[in-house]
């Protein structure tokens, strides 16, 4: 089998910091300072562990023009890894002072409407040379770099569309020849970026003209959002313990430091002294001192409820509660909730158990 090996990378993002954990604990930090750099430490390992025969970097290496020169010294150090077992470095520039900072350190640069074409030596040799996308140029399978994607040609094509999001494919197979794909970022930099970041293995097989490619995960810190489902009613009491619960399942499932928004979909009941523990942020610093901070595996950025979440609540003096609620938070039932002349009723808050209707709620309880 003559086959054309590569790693494709997109956007590395040097330079760039991780937004999101001003007041997350200081081993975070710390890690978060290094971490993009060594997303793309990782991304090197896998060109190496993978024996590919040249990386290809189809994106920036930096969101920022101040941030090029630091990042192509640093990088010119990491590359040595890939020089000395001859993997060839591939980048992509959109104007010349990019152009230039990376021709000092890269095999190949490509301008815009140039593509990259590849051919099977023999072994596991590939020779590289540039043509301008459209042209035909000789060789087994051309690179394309861009939003458009070329028409079918009478070779192999790999389409590599620049993105911060990955395919949502992690594994993909062409029988036809033509394949596209994103790598994405290697490192997510935000809260809304819930993905895993890294690097693409792509095999091109010349002698059947199939291609094949397999992500590889290169990040260190993720993101993530996850939801937390209480079918039946329950007890503020036990939400913090059930998100532990969560917190734990989660990080066993990954190597990767998590950091987590939790939303929690919960019918709960509370009488109006209990109301204050519902709170977001108190729910937040309970979770947290029970964490002791955070740990390596999941931090917990923060706790809401949902939108379907559901308040009950017990009190002795309805009144100015189930006015309030009304007011606050939609149409309330309320009901007799512990049997015939008691003076305890249950009041159903409507949809949403918001931060403002817990605040609201307390405030009333103090004035009572």
């Amino acid at each position: 089998m003559s086959t054309i090996r590569f790693v494709h990378t997109d956007h590395f993002r040097l330079g760039t910091a991780l937004s999101g954990l001003s007041d997350s604990p200081g081993w975070l930090q710390q890690l978060a300072t290094d971490c993009v750099r060594q997303s793309v430490r990782n991304v090197i390992e896998t060109a190496v562990a993978k024996q590919a025969q040249f990386l290809l970097i189809a994106g920036s290496v930096t969101e920022s023009h101040e941030d090029l020169e630091p990042a192509v010294r640093w990088l010119d150090d990491q590359f040595e890894t890939l020089r000395s077992r001859g993997i060839r470095i591939v980048a992509t520039a959109n104007d010349a002072d990019t152009n230039s900072g990376l021709n000092k350190i890269c095999d190949i640069v490509l301008s815009p409407g140039q593509s990259l074409i590849a051919s099977h030596t023999g072994q596991s040799n590939v020779h590289l040379n540039v043509c301008s996308t459209g042209q035909a140029g000789s060789g087994d399978l051309a690179v394309t770099i861009g939003e458009h994607v070329p028409q079918p040609a009478s070779r192999m094509v790999y389409h590599a569309v620049p993105s911060i999001r990955p395919s949502r494919d992690r594994h993909d197979t062409s029988h036809s020849g033509t394949m596209t794909r994103s790598a994405g970022a290697v490192q997510a930099v935000s809260p809304t970026e819930t993905w895993e970041g890294g690097c693409v293995l792509v095999e091109a097989d010349t002698t059947s003209h199939t291609i094949e490619s397999n992500a590889h995960t290169c990040d260190v810190i993720r993101f993530a959002t996850e939801r937390v489902s209480l079918a039946n009613v329950a007890a503020g009491k036990d939400l913090v313990p059930t998100v532990i619960q969560e917190s734990d399942s989660l990080s066993s499932r990954t190597s990767r430091t998590t950091i987590v928004d939790w939303v929690l979909n919960a019918n709960i009941a509370a009488s109006a002294a209990e109301v204050k523990t519902l709170d977001s942020r108190a729910l937040l610093a309970d979770l947290r001192d029970r964490m002791h901070g955070g740990h390596h595996g999941v931090w917990p950025r923060s706790v809401s409820f949902s939108g379907e979440s559901a308040l009950q609540l017990f009190a002795d003096d309805r009144a100015a509660l189930e006015e309030y609620i009304d007011v606050a938070n939609g149409p309330v039932s309320s009901f007799d909730g512990t049997g015939v002349n008691s003076h305890q009723v249950c009041l159903q808050g409507g949809i949403g158990v918001s931060a403002d209707l817990v605040a609201g709620l307390s405030l009333l309880h103090r004035a009572a």
